[in-house]
């Protein structure tokens, strides 16, 4: 089974990854030692095969890093990200809210689940933290992921005001 998604060029490398949700809490881990940006977090996810749609990716990446089998929810956000010395790749984020089993760490050091409004304590990948470009040189603060999870996260009270900030999608 194959989608059509507009605009991904599947000559470059694509990533899938899960904004997995419960309880309002979101499902977060963080890369083993030894492994290329050791310790940061992300959100679970891999590499997406020729073979395979993106949710098809990310259903075997949730298996794979998580042991559970996961209904793939809605597309948060996609953008093209480069790390210094790497080729650009594809990032497409989805909601994940529901799912079979209980989520068992295979691939992590460590895997958390944590309200958004703490996310700004934790040490994210850059393509995770992303604020894009635009053609025209203008920053587009829409496509930051951990502020589009923001908008779609439930979002805990603290008393204090804390929230983490919704995206500017009007740009």
């Amino acid at each position: 089974m194959s989608e059509n998604i507009p605009n991904l060029d599947r000559r470059r490398l694509t990533v899938v990854a899960a904004v997995i949700e419960r309880a309002g809490q979101i499902l977060i881990g963080q890369r083993p030692k030894g492994d290329w940006n050791q310790m940061k977090w992300e959100f679970p996810g891999g590499k997406m095969e020729p073979s395979e749609s993106p949710r098809e990716a990310l259903q075997r990446e949730l298996r794979e890093e998580l042991n559970i089998d996961a209904e793939i929810g809605e597309e948060l956000t996609r953008y093209q990200y480069q790390y210094p010395g790497k080729p650009p790749i594809h990032l497409i984020f989805f909601r994940v809210v529901q799912f079979e089993g209980e989520p068992r760490n295979q691939a992590f050091h460590q895997i958390r689940w944590e309200h958004v409004a703490r996310f700004h304590s934790y040490d994210f990948l850059d393509g995770d933290n992303n604020t894009s470009e635009t053609t025209n040189g203008q920053h587009e603060h829409g496509t930051w992921v951990l502020g589009t999870i923001g908008a779609y996260a439930p979002q805990p009270s603290y008393g204090d005001g804390a929230r983490f900030p919704k995206p500017d999608t009007e740009r």
